[in-house]
């Protein structure tokens, strides 16, 4: 019995790697905090932050992929309000755990689709440099989608909407405040 799982798990991690591709990702976003104070919905202005990181797409069927990786997220908005002015500035990593689907040729260039939840660790946090990160969740859980259009084999381009689903408030009033992480973003994939 042993023999057997050891044999399957092999299997799977050679089809994995047959099947699989690594690639780098970078690209800009615009980031906003969505807050909710006891119903009140305020939406501060957004602010341009950067993405950079590894991806790792694994072959799950024709023309469907498993796409996961580990990114580094700049995230944050600015408050302008009644005389009232702050910048959030936030470092997360992130693990997207996505589908993608190609409606591609042979030669892989084509559109693409993606879609999937995403783990976000904080990093750091501060507000007018000082340090906030005490005040907000370790772990934002969040959805994203997004579509792109595979250039050849090597390059990609795309665009990214991620929204977060948790509250990543982490203060005494957090049953009264709501706040999630919102972004939309262009990028480019260097395939290896």
């Amino acid at each position: 019995m042993k023999k057997t799982i050891l044999f399957i798990a092999f299997s799977l991690f050679m089809f994995a790697t047959t099947h699989a591709q690594l690639g780098f990702k970078g690209g800009l976003q615009s980031t906003n905090l969505a807050f909710d104070v006891d119903g009140l919905s305020l939406s501060p202005s957004s602010v341009i932050n950067f993405q950079l990181g590894v991806i790792y797409d694994i072959g799950i069927g024709d023309n469907l992929d498993f796409r996961t990786g580990l990114l580094y997220n700049g995230k944050g908005s600015n408050f302008d309000s009644q005389g009232f002015e702050s910048d959030i500035s936030l470092s997360y990593l992130n693990v997207p755990l996505n589908i993608v689907y190609s409606f591609g040729d042979e030669t892989g260039k084509g559109f693409f689709i993606n879609g999937g939840p995403d783990i976000g660790i904080l990093m750091s946090a501060s507000s007018e440099d000082e340090d906030v990160k005490e005040e907000l969740s370790s772990i934002d859980l969040g959805f994203n989608l997004g579509a792109g259009y595979r250039l050849n084999s090597n390059l990609s381009l795309g665009v990214e909407f991620l929204s977060g689903l948790s509250n990543i408030d982490n203060t005494e009033d957090s049953d009264e405040i709501t706040v999630r992480n919102r972004s939309v973003g262009l990028y480019v994939i260097y395939h290896l």
